[in-house]
């Protein structure tokens, strides 16, 4: 493949702003599951053919989310020559393309391109979350300013433009101040504080929508295996909203983009998206 984007997304966001990337661009293009990758592959190093790759991944707290970190650790780029990003967020992407450049240098790789998108956050289980979800016109904004600007981002990239949009250390350091830090330090076995209540019918919606296979049934019920990522998934596409957190209901408007219903999601945990 020309160029090959590697993919970490939990509500849809990052794999909405990937496809239409995708789209736009010249060549072989394919998209991969940084999960599905890191799962499959059980090597030390991951070895990349493609001369040009892609990273689109969500910001966690101001920084990438510890399972791309894994991944990026993992590569093999010798035979790539232009690496560009896009992180998507609710608010702000912080210090997410900064860290992402300094895993890069450890690798004698460069990263040639980076840019944020801001969309919608979907971390349901914040108590600001109702402050910046977006939804009605806000968000048919946002979507319609997504398009535009990943269709921007793909001419970019075909002419393999030399441009990283600045960091916010100031808001990389904000969430860390006040917020827990086991938030940030591992989020897997998080899932403790998730359960599901009456509504939950069996479906195994969650189940199928997890890119790690942190979820099982048990008693026609969901269980989770304390590989959590915190994406937010099984939450979000739960179309009964059963799924509680710290024993409460959510009584929260959901989000998942809107183009990536849990169908789109689930053919993207279980293949890659060619």
């Amino acid at each position: 493949m020309e160029t090959t984007i590697y993919v970490f997304s939990g509500t849809g966001t990052a794999l909405a702003v990937a496809s239409k990337i995708a789209s736009e661009l010249v060549g072989e293009v394919e998209i991969k599951s940084i999960a599905k990758e890191l799962i499959e592959k059980k090597e030390n190093e991951i070895k990349v053919e493609s001369s040009k790759v892609g990273f689109i991944f969500p910001c966690y707290y101001g920084e990438m989310p510890t399972i791309v970190t894994s991944f990026v650790r993992k590569l093999n780029l010798d035979n790539t020559n232009y690496i560009f990003s896009v992180v998507t967020a609710g608010g702000n992407i912080g210090y997410s393309l900064e860290f992402l450049k300094r895993e890069l240098e450890n690798k004698g790789k460069k990263l040639n391109y980076g840019k944020s998108m801001i969309v919608s956050s979907n971390y349901i289980v914040a108590w600001y979350y109702n402050l910046i979800v977006s939804k009605g016109e806000k968000l048919k904004q946002s979507l319609k300013d997504q398009e535009n600007k990943s269709i921007q981002i793909a001419v970019d990239v075909k002419g393999e433009k030399e441009e990283i949009e600045k960091s916010s250390y100031l808001l990389y350091k904000m969430p860390h101040i006040l917020t827990s830090s086991k938030i940030v330090e591992d989020t897997r076995p998080w899932d403790k504080e998730f359960s599901a209540n009456e509504k939950c019918n069996g479906c195994s919606i969650c189940i199928k929508v997890c890119s790690v296979k942190n979820i099982v049934m048990k008693n026609n019920k969901p269980e989770f295996q304390h590989n959590c990522q915190r994406c937010m998934a099984c939450i979000q596409y739960c179309p009964n909203q059963a799924i509680m957190f710290k024993g409460k209901l959510l009584d929260k408007p959901r989000y998942f983009h809107p183009d990536i219903t849990h169908k789109e999601m689930i053919k993207f945990v279980q293949e890659n998206k060619n």
